[in-house]
């Protein structure tokens, strides 16, 4: 069959979307591993002193250098007096007993910076600017929105999941409570000489779906095993992100929330799987004996005589 042009549209806008994404992130995985691109450290740009070359919003990526790479019109971070490092440009580089010093400048700045910087005071090359991203990264790093553009989406995307496994696990079980009638009736009506060749194929193509359709199996013994490292590790991971206020210590506490609201929603859908089967009134006796002379009366077997293999 050929591929439709809804077909063709559908696949060009998946890559098209999946580009677009990789592209979307691709910025802030420079910035936050920034090592990814040989760099060392990524920082955001505060002030226009470097304008044109970056402006405030944008993020630089600096790789740590060594004193004979830096030279005249590099661009360096260096730390300063402050907390905050300075991203200025090389105007002059001035040899001392100490080691080699620099001399720096704002590309808008009239006058370069007063006094010098001694080596051990840079802490790299800027390597280039992202544009823009640094206003995301600012807003990121606010309690507000760190909830917003993490907790939020993750939130979303871990419950979408969660609904879509409860109802596939749902789904699961009333299947199966439909087709093991049919495939035990399917058997025991199998009582001439093809059913042999029937049953076997059957028993074939179970065997086939059970190894292609692998999954991980957890019993609800692993499932409460879980919860409760989840429920012991919680409250932990809420204080350290209480008391740290840092952005990876926010993400594991949520996350271990996440986690164990995960693994609850998936062991109070299997609390009814250990039930026993109710008994029906209408149906027939137990016969413990009934599935053996079912097989017995389906069971054909095979004698070699001199012509051949006959079935009997």
């Amino acid at each position: 069959m050929g591929v439709t042009d809804d077909e063709w549209l559908r696949t060009a806008v998946h890559v098209v979307g999946v580009i677009l994404l990789i592209a979307a992130v691709a910025p802030f995985v420079v910035y936050g591993v920034p090592q990814v691109v040989g760099a060392d450290h990524g920082f955001v740009v505060l002030s226009g002193s470097m304008e044109p070359a970056m402006s405030p919003g944008d993020a630089v990526i600096v790789r740590e250098a060594s004193p004979d790479e830096i030279t005249e019109r590099d661009i360096i971070t260096f730390q300063t007096d402050s907390e905050t490092p300075t991203t200025h440009r090389v105007v002059d580089v001035v040899e001392r007993e100490s080691g080699e010093a620099y001399v720096t400048k704002g590309d808008a700045n009239e006058d370069p910076d007063s006094g010098t910087v001694p080596y051990d005071r840079v802490i790299g090359e800027v390597l280039f600017v992202i544009p823009l991203i640094g206003y995301v990264v600012n807003a990121v790093n606010t309690p507000v929105g760190f909830v917003a553009a993490v907790v939020v989406p993750l939130a979303l995307f871990v419950g979408s999941e969660l609904w879509t496994l409860l109802h596939s696990v749902d789904d699961d079980v009333e299947t199966g409570g439909d087709g093991g009638p049919e495939t035990a009736g399917g058997h025991a009506a199998a009582t001439d000489g093809n059913s042999g060749a029937a049953g076997s194929v059957g028993s074939h193509s179970a065997a086939d779906v059970d190894s292609e359709g692998s999954a991980i199996t957890l019993t609800r013994s692993s499932l409460q095993l879980l919860a409760v490292v989840f429920a012991l590790y919680l409250p932990y991971s809420a204080y350290a992100a209480y008391k740290l206020t840092e952005a990876w210590a926010i993400t594991g506490a949520v996350a271990t929330g996440i986690g164990f609201l995960f693994v609850g929603g998936l062991y109070a859908s299997t609390a009814g799987d250990d039930a026993p089967p109710a008994d029906t009134e209408d149906g027939p006796p137990d016969d413990p004996d009934g599935g053996a002379a079912a097989a017995a009366a389906g069971e054909t077997t095979t004698v070699e005589t001199d012509g051949g293999t006959h079935g009997g």
